[in-house]
């Protein structure tokens, strides 16, 4: 669900206080805390996860080099848009995605890394 990869990106990003974020943080946010600690399924791999980044980065959101993930403000729109869809009036599972992907960062991430707890 690349909208929100986008989502996540953005608010890890501002929860860091940096604008990079190497593949390895986004893999443990995605597949250790938000799967295991949050029950939130969004990818079934890092390689479906790696293409949206890819998707990303043909949209001008990010710059990926294999490694290194550079948000630009670009995703910040994205993420905006994601954040306020209607989908979260709508859709229950939408808004509890919103929610528990805030929780998560809100509790897990520290500025400048994303550490194992």
């Amino acid at each position: 669900m690349w909208t929100f990869t986008a989502y996540i990106l953005w608010k890890l990003s501002k929860a860091k206080g940096s604008n990079r974020i190497e593949f390895p943080e986004l893999t443990h946010f995605i597949f250790d805390i938000l799967w295991k600690e949050y029950k939130i399924v969004l990818n079934d791999s890092s390689k479906e996860l790696e293409r949206e980044i890819e998707y990303l980065k043909e949209l001008g959101a990010v710059n990926y080099d294999g490694y290194e993930i550079e948000v630009k403000e670009k995703l910040g729109e994205i993420a905006q848009i994601v954040e306020q869809s209607s989908l979260k009036d709508q859709l229950t599972l939408y808004r509890e995605y919103l929610g528990r992907i805030n929780q998560a960062i809100d509790t897990k991430i520290k500025p400048k890394s994303i550490t194992p707890s």
